[in-house]
């Protein structure tokens, strides 16, 4: 994890969890690249693509689950903005094999 992604993680300040890769996005979901045109960013938002740091839990009995079920597509969350930006969360939740319940359930996230 290089340093920016270490600063992201401590300012979104959510245990258990790491920013893996963060970007600006635009109107139509197209990556936009902060050059010298910072004036280009205002119509902007800031997305931030985390992943867990600790074993996965079921959603049903929270135990520590780490057998993968079946991966799910990524989902976006709205966070507080940061500055200007809106803030998006995205993160591919997991269904979980419970081995304490006996159920495939997807993970719990928050």
């Amino acid at each position: 994890m290089g340093q920016r992604a270490r600063i992201l993680t401590e300012i979104l300040g959510f245990d258990g969890w790491r920013v893996k890769e963060a970007y600006f996005e635009n109107a139509t979901g197209e990556r936009v690249t902060p050059g010298r045109l910072y004036a280009a960013l205002r119509e902007t938002k800031v997305v931030l693509v985390v992943e867990r740091r600790w074993v996965r839990r079921c959603g049903r009995c929270t135990e520590r689950c780490p057998r993968i079920h079946e991966q799910g597509k990524p989902r976006r969350w709205a966070d507080l903005p940061w500055g200007d930006h809106p803030v998006e969360i995205e993160y591919a939740a997991s269904r979980v094999k419970c081995r304490t319940c006996g159920t495939a359930t997807t993970e719990m996230v928050a």
